[in-house]
């Protein structure tokens, strides 16, 4: 997975974000978890927890 700078922080994530805005309405917690290890088994490190946006 490549990696990318994180604005200026002079922190490096994943070039790919996964979101998990929908993890509650479209998939339970099992799902949920097994997205989560496969994006991980695949270099994602970035996850945005957002809890909305307006």
């Amino acid at each position: 997975m490549k990696r990318v700078a994180f604005g200026s922080t002079g922190v490096h994530v994943s070039q790919m974000c996964l979101g998990t805005m929908m993890f509650g309405p479209l998939c339970d917690e099992a799902e949920a978890g097994r997205i989560l290890d496969a994006s991980i088994e695949r270099g994602v490190d970035f996850v945005d927890t957002a809890h909305s946006y307006s």
